[in-house]
């Protein structure tokens, strides 16, 4: 089984200084980022794979008869990693007076970086270049979906709407990518002390030629997408709490036949919001039915059908707007 990104993230985890800041209140979930299988890429800063265009199926032949030769086709392609950059500036003076090594001061702000950066992955990994995407990242999968005509519309209003994914994690076909030379120095995001840990200046007037001495540290990570299936992400979009605009039973279902997830149910999941989440729930009984130790209602809901799971991603907002 693949490792999670949370996975990779605990199992190269380095901090030693014991006391981190509290960021609970600060944190959204990342259903996606609990659910993505991740491998490191086969070139660093990118991904080099073989895509087989078709099957090469042969043929009956009866005694004496002939075969009409045929060779499938393939095609070399490269899915491109993204670094995602944060740069922590702090007086210099202030960090001197805590009188312990640099790399102390600094590592106390990991866990607010760390959880930052994870939540701006994570819409970069929902959105792509688009919406609520950076348009200097890496392809999302809600423009993947569209690209390959795997979306449905519930007719919500753009600007108060959110979209549902139903995704097809499949090794070595769709899943995250990592660069593995990253994590050299034990964590998934690195820190690194900019200029040597050394003082330096940055002017903060420049009419008046003012400057402040500071020290700083930059935090980066590498990542991408491997996008390399036709038929793993399919989209719910405009999904709106109004009359008629809410999902659908249908359109869960339509979706799940979308990414083949009826006969991959071991690697398909549901990932979408909190206020979605709560709109599955209010279907009415005729339409979905939960059984969690008794066969009331109002049982916790885990998984479509008991067999394809929902990861909560508050990182998908309800006011997506690609109008």
């Amino acid at each position: 089984m693949r490792n999670t990104l949370r996975d990779w993230a605990v199992l190269y985890d380095s901090d030693k200084n014991g006391l981190l800041p509290i960021v609970e209140d600060l944190e959204k979930a990342s259903g996606l980022l609990q659910s993505m299988r991740m491998s490191p890429a086969n070139n660093g800063f990118f991904h080099r794979y073989m895509l087989a265009e078709d099957l090469a199926y042969g043929g009956f032949r009866s005694l004496n008869g002939s075969i009409v030769p045929n060779s499938p086709t393939q095609e070399i392609l490269t899915e491109d990693l993204s670094e995602l950059a944060a740069i922590h500036e702090l007086d210099s003076s202030y960090v001197e007076s805590f009188n312990k090594p640099i790399e102390k001061v600094f590592g106390a702000y990991s866990s607010q970086f760390t959880t930052g950066m994870g939540q701006k992955l994570s819409r970069q990994y929902l959105y792509g270049l688009e919406g609520d995407g950076d348009a200097d990242g890496f392809q999302g999968l809600r423009q993947l979906s569209i690209d390959n005509g795997l979306t449905q519309s519930m007719g919500g209003a753009e600007g108060s709407s959110a979209t549902m994914f139903v995704i097809r994690w499949q090794p070595g076909v769709m899943e995250g990518l990592f660069n593995e030379g990253m994590m050299a120095n034990g964590s998934i995001v690195d820190m690194e002390i900019i200029n040597g840990g050394k003082t330096y200046t940055k002017t903060t007037n420049t009419t008046t030629g003012a400057v402040k001495p500071i020290k700083a540290a930059m935090y980066k990570t590498s990542l991408g997408l491997l996008r390399a299936g036709a038929y793993n992400v399919a989209t719910i979009t405009n999904i709106q709490d109004a009359t008629d605009k809410k999902v659908s039973v249908e359109a869960i279902e339509k979706a799940i036949e979308q990414v083949k997830g009826y006969t991959n149910a071991g690697e398909t999941v549901i990932v979408l919001n909190s206020r979605c989440m709560r709109l599955i729930k209010e279907l009415k009984d005729t339409k979905i039915t939960t059984y969690d130790d008794s066969d009331k209602y109002s049982a916790r809901l885990k998984s479509w059908d008991g067999v394809i799971p929902f990861f909560i991603d508050d990182n998908i907002t309800n006011t997506e707007d690609y109008s």
